[in-house]
């Protein structure tokens, strides 16, 4: 099943995105319209010790205009 086929089915995706570019990378994801969603909740993290890169992670929920 497909990420977004997913998150339609739970109405709730939480995504990570990782502040970095993957040259070499071979799994990618359909696109995301984001005018279907609403951000609810966010969290910024720095690089540490544990993580190379920052990060933020993000809390939609589906849009009740397309609902």
């Amino acid at each position: 099943i497909r990420l977004m086929q997913l998150a339609d089915r739970f109405k709730i995706p939480v995504i990570t995105f990782v502040d970095t570019s993957i040259e070499d990378g071979d799994v990618f994801y359909s696109d995301i319209d984001y005018k279907k969603w609403d951000l609810v909740e966010e969290s910024f993290f720095h690089k540490d010790n544990e993580n190379e890169y920052d990060f933020s992670i993000k809390v939609y929920k589906k849009s009740t205009s397309f609902e």
